[in-house]
């Protein structure tokens, strides 16, 4: 398995005290040693994806992470969820 820079092997997410998670619709989850690198690799995600949208990242209130979201490209008002999340491990141990 070939690892991202600040990418954390799964067998190891227990050794990192600020591990988050990168959950995008269809992948596996993805395990970062914070949020931005967890950020950045949905974002990598969604660009194939996108289309004619733009994204952006909202809080999740449920998990104290962020939910990721498409946007119209001319007023970045909220289309509708997108396919990427991120949280503090913790989220899913709790």
């Amino acid at each position: 398995m070939t690892l991202e820079p600040h990418q954390i092997h799964p067998d190891h997410v227990g050794e990192h005290l600020d591990c988050w998670v990168a959950d995008y619709e269809g992948t596996e989850f993805t395990y970062w040693d914070g949020p931005d690198p967890a950020r950045r690799w949905c974002d990598d995600a969604a660009r194939s994806e996108a289309g004619e949208y733009g994204w952006d990242w909202i809080p999740d209130r449920e998990t104290g992470g962020e939910q990721q979201v498409w946007t119209r490209r001319f007023d970045d008002a909220i289309v509708s969820d997108a396919p990427g999340r991120i949280y503090p491990l913790a989220a899913l141990e709790g």
